[in-house]
């Protein structure tokens, strides 16, 4: 299980009654907070704007009527009563899990966002103080709190896929069957250069992902070409605007100097290996390089990305301040995901 599958599932035994999820991949979230709710045999609806809720149990059959921000936080309040009575008489009610798409758009930028953060706040704090189990979950794909609601709500930035998790689609979807050169090779051919696209694939979305196979398969007729998807990755990691795949051709013979650094990248490279990990040695976890312009400290950068064979991300700190209150912390956890989904990378900071 994800590190941020496990904390939404802590947070719903915990009796959390507000969680904001910070993503773009709605499918993806939403399916694993079913898996979820389904240990807790919590009921989940999902609303969007303008719709009615849906009932994802039943394929997304609509209940009622289509509901805006005030329609659906009355709706759930009326249930919030609705279930403290039945508690009132000894009568267990169930969980239920309310999905809000988009809804920190209501709060935070939109017409009339004292209102519904009002409206939102008096909610979260019957819920809690009636007892009963039901949760707010607002997925966005990028939270900017207000002060009066900041401490209501406990965050989640989630996890980018990791290798296991491309694996899994890549095989649900059948995409590397979409060509049929795949058809004369073995179970074992296959699974690895599904791996060896994994590898390439790691830092995107699964609809990136799918988007960029088809993009291969069209180009030429492999959808697992590895060469083509890390290509394509670094044109969708530039468009987070803060970060910027590198193109490394540097060793250590490209730099003079710097013996001391040079002997540490020697030694250490062997931290990531599997040997290390059952020693208990621990992998590096970055080098400070100070100094005047000139001095070779970006070129170290480069070339310590190519002795050790790992992707160079590169981080433009000008770039992670925003203008809105938590912007900028939304954005470097959005660098910090990126760059563990790539991991083992190096990631240079000026």
């Amino acid at each position: 299980m994800q590190k941020s599958a496990e904390r939404l599932r802590v947070l719903l035994a915990a009796n959390c009654p507000a969680i904001f999820i910070s993503t773009v991949e709605e499918e993806r979230v939403e399916q694993q907070i079913r898996n979820c709710a389904a240990e807790f045999s919590a009921e989940v609806r999902v609303w969007s704007h303008g719709s009615p809720l849906l009932d994802p149990s039943s394929e997304f059959v609509p209940e009622g009527e289509s509901l805006d921000p005030f329609g659906v936080l009355s709706h759930i309040g009326k249930k919030v009563e609705e279930d403290a009575k039945r508690l009132s008489t000894n009568s267990l009610p169930p969980d239920r899990v309310w999905v809000l798409r988009d809804f920190a758009y209501f709060f935070t930028q939109a017409g009339p966002k004292y209102e519904v953060s009002r409206f939102l706040r008096d909610l979260i704090k019957r819920i809690t103080s009636t007892g009963v189990r039901h949760f707010l979950l607002v997925l966005d794909t990028e939270y900017e709190a207000l002060p009066r609601l900041a401490t209501y709500f406990t965050t989640i930035a989630w996890d980018l896929p990791t290798r296991d998790d491309l694996r899994t689609y890549i095989t649900a979807r059948n995409l590397m069957v979409m060509s049929d050169d795949y058809a004369d090779l073995s179970a074992s051919e296959r699974d690895v250069r599904v791996e060896m696209a994994c590898e390439a694939a790691l830092g995107l979305t699964e609809f990136e992902v799918e988007l960029v196979m088809k993009e291969a398969l069209a180009i030429c007729h492999d959808p697992l070409d590895t060469k083509i998807i890390s290509s394509r990755k670094k044109d969708i990691v530039k468009k987070s605007g803060v970060l910027t795949f590198i193109d490394v051709h540097e060793g250590m013979d490209s730099i003079g100097g710097l013996q001391r650094a040079k002997d540490w990248t020697a030694r250490r490279r062997a931290g990531f290996s599997q040997a290390a990990r059952e020693y208990g040695l621990p992998m590096p976890k970055g080098m400070l390089l100070t100094g005047i312009p000139g001095t070779g400290k970006s070129l170290m950068a480069k070339c310590l990305a190519g002795h050790w064979r790992f992707p160079l991300l590169r981080l433009d700190m000008g770039k992670v301040m925003g203008q809105y209150v938590g912007q900028s912390e939304g954005r470097l956890r959005e660098v910090i995901n990126i760059a563990e989904a790539v991991a083992p990378c190096v990631l240079q900071i000026n």
